[in-house]
């Protein structure tokens, strides 16, 4: 029988070797795979992809000193929309704007898919509670990370009806529209 002595090396040695296995998707690899102005958005509600992987958005992103708006859809009608209200958000980088429920006029995220086309229902949810993280802005590429709390349509207001949510948008030369901030104030 084999006796393996916890020693702090081998603690640490399994701790980082652990924290090498992540799920997380690699940004560039996503970057790589879209063409200009095409956006992946892998996003999990309760650990279960809402859109497909082969799903590929195109949009726009509207900015200024005191907002910002990303409108993505793709052919199949599925949309995410990321909207936020803060007074020079853009001076942090990465951005991070906190969502709540008790204040969605400060920032919301609506996420929707057609589910059955030919009775056009679609299911979709608003963030209740969470982040999103822009870690990259730039004429070249967009990354923005969602984590936090989502709600069917009319259950916002029943935290027991919420599910988590995480995402990661990826856009490739994304069309921005910046009004009143310089390129080198906003991008990063």
């Amino acid at each position: 029988m084999t006796i393996i002595r916890l020693t702090p090396a081998f603690v640490l040695a399994l701790l980082l070797l652990l924290a090498g296995c992540t799920s997380d998707p690699d940004v560039d690899t996503i970057y790589t795979s879209l063409k200009p102005d095409q956006a992946k958005i892998l996003l999990s509600i309760d650990a279960k992809p809402f859109y497909t992987d082969e799903t590929v958005f195109t949009g726009s992103i509207m900015v200024n000193p005191t907002g910002f708006r990303a409108n993505l859809t793709d052919e199949k009608q599925s949309n995410i929309i990321i909207t936020f209200s803060s007074t020079d958000w853009y001076k942090s980088h990465p951005a991070h704007v906190p969502v709540t429920i008790d204040n969605p006029g400060a920032a919301s995220i609506l996420i929707g898919k057609l589910v059955d086309p030919i009775n056009k229902i679609g299911e979709g949810y608003l963030m209740t509670d969470g982040q999103i993280y822009i870690e990259s802005f730039n004429r070249d590429r967009a990354v923005i990370r969602l984590e936090g709390k989502i709600a069917r349509y009319g259950n916002q207001n029943q935290p027991s009806t919420w599910n988590t949510v995480k995402g990661i948008i990826v856009y490739r030369q994304p069309k921005i529209v910046s009004v009143g901030i310089s390129d080198k104030e906003l991008f990063y």
